[in-house]
């Protein structure tokens, strides 16, 4: 007894190809997910509670020259700190509000030069990423007012912008990569000059994909060198709040000075996860939309077929057929595609993983969890696009249908 019609083939195997379609954009759809999930649990490294963060447009005459700039960031930042409501300020130079700014290299730790090996040596490549060194200059009280976690020693002070060029601040990367397990305080390092390092803060990610860099925090020896500057204000209330008062007092300072790009660090910290969120949400939309045609197509196809053997049924029914026996017939077809649709599916998202890794974040694409999880969900939902056409097929009427024919 055919199942279905030669002519049906084609339909068949529309319906495979969507169920395995929708297991494959389903399965990567909640892989993307989880990535979104937990690049969200990273520690950023700041806390964003009402802290503002703006960017200072300063002229391009004034402020360039060496030693004008140490003066007037100090005063810059007092500034701001003496409006009220803020509790306290930070300037740093241009780039992103919280990440390095510049690159540099590391010359050499407590005198002792660092020799990279020849061009073309084995360990070439990663003594280059090793001396690499990612460094930000910031002003005091920039890494207090984010909250930047101080682990080992101190972070900057008044007394020393008396010998600006001559301290530095470093994160744990760079302390773990450079000392291993050696305490870094009171070692020199070598970055445009002899450094002591005087504190170790927590790693600071300006993007939470990113891995924490090996980072080294300056002071302002020179930072409106650049036009434009990082400012961050920690509120007593809504950050937002201070804008007016903020203007009124960078006017008063010096009326060309400008204040743009302002948004709470809350908001700030948001916008970096707008690309994760865009995938995740984009690939669950379109695998609701492959699991619906998937669902939709095994619906029209057991229709299709229930139509075509209603006199078969009414046959069977008649000579004593149970009504469940013809439910479980019909039922078995559309169970049948999607077992051999989900195992085609499963084999796709095992080849598909290996290229979606790039962009998943601690999260595994092809795991038995994930693949079971998402088996068990369509194999439900086959099963009541199957439940439908065959619950129709129980209600052929023999008589009816034999009085038709």
């Amino acid at each position: 007894m055919r199942r279905i019609a030669e002519r049906g083939r084609p339909m068949r195997a529309l319906v495979v190809f969507q169920i395995a379609a929708a297991m494959v954009l389903l399965t990567s759809a909640g892989g993307l997910l989880r990535t979104f999930v937990e690049l969200q649990r990273i520690d950023s490294g700041v806390n964003p509670e009402r802290v503002l963060v703006f960017r200072v447009g300063l002229p391009e005459q004034g402020y360039q020259a060496a030693g004008v700039g140490e003066t007037f960031a100090e005063r810059l930042r007092e500034t701001l700190a003496a409006v009220p409501g803020v509790v306290s300020a930070g300037l740093a130079t241009d780039g992103y509000v919280i990440g390095s700014a510049a690159g540099s290299s590391l010359n050499a730790v407590d005198g002792v030069p660092i020799r990279l090996p020849e061009p073309g040596d084995p360990d070439w490549e990663r003594a280059i990423q090793r001396t690499a060194v990612w460094y930000r200059t910031v002003s005091v009280r920039f890494l207090g007012t984010l909250q930047v976690q101080v682990l080992r020693g101190r972070a900057f002070t008044i007394r020393d912008l008396a010998r600006p060029s001559r301290v530095a601040v470093v994160s744990r990367a760079f302390a773990r990569l450079h000392f291993g397990a050696r305490d870094p305080l009171g070692h020199h390092i070598d970055i445009d000059g002899d450094r002591e390092i005087i504190g170790v803060v927590s790693d600071v990610r300006s993007r939470p994909t990113l891995e924490p860099p090996a980072e080294v925090y300056l002071l302002p020896d020179g930072l409106p060198r650049s036009t434009v500057l990082v400012g961050v204000v920690k509120a007593t209330t809504d950050p937002l709040a201070l804008v007016p008062s903020l203007r009124d007092s960078l006017a008063r300072l010096d009326s060309r000075l400008t204040m743009y790009d302002v948004s709470s660090m809350t908001d700030w910290l948001d916008r970096s996860m707008v690309t994760p969120r865009f995938y995740a949400w984009l690939s669950l939309s379109i695998a609701a939309v492959a699991v619906s045609l998937a669902c939709v197509g095994l619906y029209g196809l057991l229709a299709y077929a229930v139509t075509r053997r209603r006199q078969e049924f009414a046959v069977r029914m008649a000579l004593g057929a149970e009504r469940r026996a013809i439910l479980a017939d019909v039922m078995r077809q559309g169970l049948s595609l999607a077992v051999v649709g989900l195992a085609i599916g499963a084999l796709s998202v095992y080849y598909v993983a290996q290229f979606l890794e790039v962009v998943l974040f601690h999260v595994t694409l092809f795991d038995p969890l994930t693949v079971g999880a998402v088996s068990l969900l369509l194999l439900t939902i086959s099963l009541v696009a199957s439940y439908v056409p065959a619950r129709r097929a129980t209600l052929v009427d023999p008589l009816v249908v034999l009085r038709w024919q």
